[in-house]
């Protein structure tokens, strides 16, 4: 749990956190915004009150932050500006306008794709659980977290779907199950289901429930369609719960990147290979596959179309749009006698100063 450098201010810091969890902000955005919160107490040196804050304290934070040599992306400058907003809205301080130096452009970057080879290629160097997450997560788009928080009751065999709850922005959307991967993940959530059960028979069983579900469904916590569909290995203090209840959760999102990169070694893939990476493939490859962009939009749940187009440009390029004009050019080629230079045994001439 983050706090300040200076003892005296972690009391503020702790507040500052509960205050954030009654707004019903989430437990990593809480972390986040106290962490810089605390950073720009921190930075104001020891012995100052935030609740004198003023607009030069905020300039000279952010504008720091911007130009200081590893510098920071416009999506951290959001961040830390939505931070430091809330911070001052807890404190009910007024620290009129804070002009701001203009915010870090943002950088287009072309998404890391994955060939259907590589993908295969991945596949088979993973173990067999991180292989069936790993194509639950590539056959639906889904983002890294979005995959770990499944529950039983969001996927939907008979119709081939998966339904992402709460997914980046607090939106829900439907997303494809791949064939491919329904044998195995019955296998895997049958297997689940033996440990739930093995849980509940030791006093356990009981899954985190998101907003005010616990209050409202008391009973819910321990039914097997709230489950993780990728339940933890073991159990774990919950550090929601007043009570410290100890619960499964689902895995932690370290261990699956690690063993991801790990198969993208022993597979010798040319390229950095995370989880992200096979969300950018399923774009790629449906637009490939020649399926309507706004189709791919929902799937993928970007807010605009424009997010989507990135992708047109890497499928356009993959399945041959754009032809080289190297390869246009005449195929047939003419050998050009060079001139011969040096003497009989081939060496070359020397010059003045014994350089060519």
């Amino acid at each position: 749990m983050l706090t300040c450098e200076f003892p005296e201010k972690a009391e503020r810091g702790d507040k500052f956190r509960a205050w954030l969890k009654a707004a019903g902000k989430a437990r990593r955005t809480r972390e986040t915004y106290v962490y810089w919160a605390c950073k720009f107490v921190d930075s104001r040196g020891d012995g100052f009150d935030p609740r004198q804050t003023t607009g030069e304290d905020v300039r000279q934070f952010v504008d720091g932050l911007v130009t200081r040599p590893q510098g920071i992306g416009l999506s951290t400058h959001k961040q830390v500006m939505g931070a430091l907003a809330r911070f001052f809205e807890f404190l009910k301080v007024d620290t009129g306008d804070w002009g701001l130096s203009a915010p870090p452009q943002k950088r287009r970057r072309v998404p890391e794709v994955y060939s259907r080879g590589e993908i295969s290629q991945i596949l088979d160097a993973c173990p067999a659980t991180v292989r069936l997450m790993v194509e639950v997560m590539y056959g639906g788009g889904l983002r890294l977290m979005e995959l770990l928080r499944l529950r039983v009751k969001d996927v939907d065999f008979a119709n081939l779907q998966i339904v992402v709850r709460d997914g980046k922005g607090g939106k829900d959307r439907v997303t494809t199950l791949a064939m491919s991967a329904v044998e195995a993940l019955e296998r895997h959530l049958s297997r689940v289901k033996s440990l739930h059960q093995s849980d509940l028979a030791s006093g356990h069983g009981r899954v985190w429930l998101p907003n005010a579900l616990a209050r409202k469904y008391p009973s819910a916590a321990a039914e097997w369609a709230w489950q993780y569909v990728f339940p933890s290995g073991r159990l774990a203090v919950d550090p929601e719960c007043a009570k410290r209840s100890v619960r499964r959760h689902h895995v932690h999102e370290n261990s699956l990147q690690k063993e991801v990169k790990k198969a993208g070694r022993v597979a010798r893939i040319p390229k950095r290979v995370h989880c992200h990476g096979f969300r950018h493939s399923f774009a790629t490859h449906l637009l490939e596959n020649n399926y309507d962009i706004r189709q791919v939009q929902e799937l993928m749940g970007h807010a605009s179309v424009e997010q989507t187009m990135i992708y047109t440009h890497v499928a356009n390029l993959s399945r041959g749009a754009v032809i080289s004009p190297l390869d246009q050019a005449p195929r047939e080629r003419k050998i050009i006698p060079m001139p011969h230079f040096g003497d009989r045994d081939g060496n070359l001439p020397r010059f003045a100063g014994g350089k060519l």
